[in-house]
């Protein structure tokens, strides 16, 4: 029992460092204005080591774009930004459609400043065990 306890603990610290390294790295290169593409690099490898397996993030620039895609072939993503995510104004488990726009991910985060959509996340595949993060 208290190898186990030991083993959650230490994955928990784990889990923190990864956090805190993710967070003191993306703000470096925001601080050194690094281009959106190696801030959205950072974001996917922290991702990764937090085994996630496909994620979707869409932002507003222009229209809206598929701006990261991971773990999934983009002809698979039929997702139209605008009558699918707008209404979605809190994070959202979707993990119960099996079939739909929604259907390879579990969960959507949008990301809004004041009342306007800058973002939507969409993360799917999430190995519980492996990160804890909620």
């Amino acid at each position: 029992m208290a190898v186990k306890s030991l083993k959650r603990a230490q994955q928990r610290i784990e889990v923190k460092d990864l956090k805190l390294n993710a967070l003191l790295e993306i703000t470096l290169a925001i601080n050194n204005n690094l281009p959106k593409q190696s801030l959205f690099d950072i974001f996917e490898d922290v991702l990764i080591a937090l085994n996630i397996e496909t994620v979707a993030l869409f932002t507003v620039e222009n229209g809206w774009n598929l701006t990261l895609l991971y773990g999934l072939e983009e002809e698979k993503i039929d997702i139209n930004p605008e009558k699918d995510l707008f209404p979605i104004k809190d994070i959202v488990e979707v993990s119960n459609f099996t079939k739909g726009p929604f259907e390879y991910f579990d969960t959507i985060i949008p990301v809004f400043h004041k009342r306007k959509p800058l973002a939507y996340l969409l993360i799917g595949d999430i190995i519980n065990e492996a990160i804890k993060i909620s």
